[in-house]
């Protein structure tokens, strides 16, 4: 909830938290529909990496920001 609140407050569109329930990995990732997006948010994390995705991601969603292991 942190990261959503923090997000947020700097003027980001943030949709409710959900559990991932895929595989878990130290490294969070963030999940962008359009190559060349996300980028600006790495620096909020400690571990992230910027992936293209769009597959992945549900309808009306653009970025989708997962949480790694590694985060506190």
């Amino acid at each position: 909830r942190r990261f959503s609140d923090e997000l947020a407050a700097d003027g980001y569109t943030v949709t409710e938290p959900t559990t991932y329930d895929g595989t878990q990995v130290e490294k969070t990732r963030i999940q962008v529909k359009e190559a060349g997006t996300g980028s600006d948010l790495v620096s909020y994390f400690a571990n992230a990496a910027v992936e293209t995705a769009p597959d992945e991601l549900p309808t009306g969603v653009d970025i989708r920001i997962i949480l790694g292991t590694g985060e506190s």
